[in-house]
């Protein structure tokens, strides 16, 4: 849906789901009632979440079938999350979610077909964009020669799908763009890993590479890889790194990065008091243990009283140090239900979600924001609902702030 003239949906990537008929099944349960709830009158966006199976099996024969349901929904596809390529529910994922990473022709392949898949749904003169994963993942990278190699290596498949994205929009008038999502603990895990990767080989090696294989100058090659290559910024992945989102917007726009699409998710938090008890320390530390389950990683970083950052690649790793009485403020990567702040003994990083809604408000920051909620078992029982209610809430909550 238009929404302040975002368009505006949650990610499907809520409902589990691997192949084509799996997703289209989910999609026919829940986006008519919710479209009926949130906007009855007007089209909704959707923002599409496809396996690598199930975007293989829709271009090559469902395709056709899916734009006609879409029509007649009054919905359509603006995003599509890209990122985890394989099964994301029900199984162990934790590092393998960035399996394959962009060193490898399985990614390119997969993004390719999601890029084929928009270019088939769009109409002329639309704009869509793909989440994808913030190159790899920096526990793979052995050495700083290694990192190098890496990131060569992932601008070369980039740059295959900046000629196919370029080609589309110039004889096609559809604009996609490929949004890469920095996360904790990967290549790209903040603002200034992106800035240094664009500035240092996106750029660079993309320039070359483009004038090599199509004879385009270097400034028009420029303007084609950041017109193609964004950023997505998921509030919940910035505010784990404790990135003010002010700094860090201005950050990518100076470096002439735009950003694709905007998260809207909030990440679990605690902040200790200044007087700590035994009591209080059992009460959150079994509250925070809840979470230290086997499917997901949950990267977290505690910030200590000198203001320095202690990374932890998951929180079984970070939970015996909870107390530690110079550890003062933990975040941890948990996409927690947006509306609310606390959660029985823990707390949301809500409030940087708030500032981010504001600053959507004031500033042109991008065209495509997307709830990214999959953590609701942490409300109480007496506010939890049935999945579409969940959804629905969610939604009507951003588009309260948002009026």
């Amino acid at each position: 849906m238009l929404l302040n003239k975002f368009h505006f949906s949650y990610c499907t990537n809520i409902h589990a789901a691997q192949t084509w008929d799996e997703t289209f099944n989910t999609l026919q349960n829940f986006l008519p009632e919710i479209k009926k709830q949130i906007c009855p009158h007007t089209p909704m966006g959707i923002g599409l979440r496809l396996s690598a199976v199930a975007a293989q099996h829709l271009l090559q024969q469902a395709l056709p079938f899916f734009k006609k349901w879409l029509q007649q929904q009054q919905l359509y596809v603006f995003t599509i999350n890209g990122f985890p390529y394989s099964n994301f529910h029900h199984t162990k994922v934790k590092d393998q979610v960035y399996k394959p990473d962009w060193t490898t022709n399985e990614r390119l392949i997969y993004t390719t077909n999601l890029i084929h898949i928009l270019s088939g749904l769009m109409q002329t003169g639309t704009e869509t964009g793909i989440s994808t994963v913030p190159l790899s993942y920096k526990y793979w990278v052995t050495d700083s020669c290694n990192t190098a190699d890496v990131f060569e290596a992932c601008t070369v498949q980039l740059m295959k799908c900046v000629l196919l994205l370029h080609q589309i929009d110039t004889t096609q008038n559809k604009y996609i763009h490929i949004d890469l999502e920095p996360e904790p603990d990967c290549l790209l895990q903040n603002t200034a890993d992106t800035i240094a990767y664009f500035t240092n080989y996106l750029l660079p090696y993309g320039i070359d590479l483009l004038q090599a294989q199509s004879g385009i100058d270097a400034s028009k090659a420029r303007q084609i890889i950041l017109r193609h290559i964004t950023v997505c910024y998921d509030v919940c992945h910035f505010a784990v790194a404790f990135e003010d989102a002010d700094v860090a917007i201005s950050k990518l726009k100076q470096a002439g990065i735009k950003i694709g699409k905007v998260q809207l998710s909030a990440a679990l938090k605690i902040d200790k008091p200044a007087q700590i008890t035994a009591e209080w320390i059992q009460q959150k530390s079994a509250a925070y243990q809840a979470f230290a389950e086997s499917t997901y990683l949950h990267q977290t970083v505690v910030k200590d009283v000198n203001g320095v950052m202690h990374h932890y690649s998951d929180l079984p790793l970070a939970l015996p140090h909870f107390a530690n009485p110079d550890f003062m403020q933990w975040r941890t990567h948990y996409h927690v239900p947006v509306f609310m702040d606390t959660y029985n003994h823990l707390q949301s990083t809500q409030q940087e979600l708030l500032h981010l809604l504001s600053l959507l408000k004031t500033q042109h920051i991008t065209n495509h924001i997307e709830i990214e909620t999959y953590t609701w078992e942490v409300l109480p029982a007496n506010q939890r609902l049935d999945l579409q209610a969940s959804i629905i809430r969610e939604m009507q909550w951003v588009i309260d702030v948002l009026k």
